[in-house]
């Protein structure tokens, strides 16, 4: 019987350093830190300006935002950090970079029951970008960093629900 990845229902993208600063070539990007975010992408977004959520509230009050992308970095399995967004004004192009990581031994072992594991939380976790206000969003698979889901999306204004402190 072959051996059955728990990430072989997603196409791969090629590695990040590839298309990712061409792709935002011009464009002021800043980043964010989501909670549990592993060390190698916290690592590779650190090449970017950090984001001041607080400074960019007070700036997109003016209509003056300052980040045209942010890039955050999580973890799969940690919930979406709405938080990250509350100082990114509209038209704000999102790019996160959630690492699989934490996948339970059977789940390493058997591949089946990772693979219904990651299908699950990948859409949970893109339920949770569109409630947010997350449009025209795309979500693949990097081949670099390894096990790595990029979802990509443009920021609305965050829903009644999330706005609130």
């Amino acid at each position: 019987m072959p051996q059955v990845s728990a990430l072989d229902d997603y196409l791969p993208c090629p590695a990040l350093m590839r298309w990712l600063p061409a792709r935002l070539a011009g464009r002021s990007v800043q980043h964010a830190i989501a909670p549990g975010a592993p060390a190698r992408l916290r690592r590779f977004v650190a090449q970017w300006p950090a984001f001041d959520a607080d400074a960019e509230r007070e700036t997109t009050s003016h209509n003056e935002s300052t980040a045209d992308v942010l890039i955050i970095a999580a973890t799969l399995r940690k919930p979406v950090c709405v938080d990250l967004l509350r100082g990114a004004a509209p038209g704000t192009i999102l790019v996160e970079l959630a690492a699989v990581g934490g996948l339970r031994i059977g789940e390493r072992v058997f591949g089946i029951p990772a693979r219904r594991s990651v299908r699950r939380l990948t859409g949970r976790r893109l339920g949770a970008w569109l409630e947010t206000g997350l449009a025209d969003v795309e979500q693949w698979l990097t081949t670099d960093p390894p096990d790595t889901f990029v979802t990509m999306g443009v920021c609305r204004s965050l829903p009644p629900t999330h706005a609130q402190s």
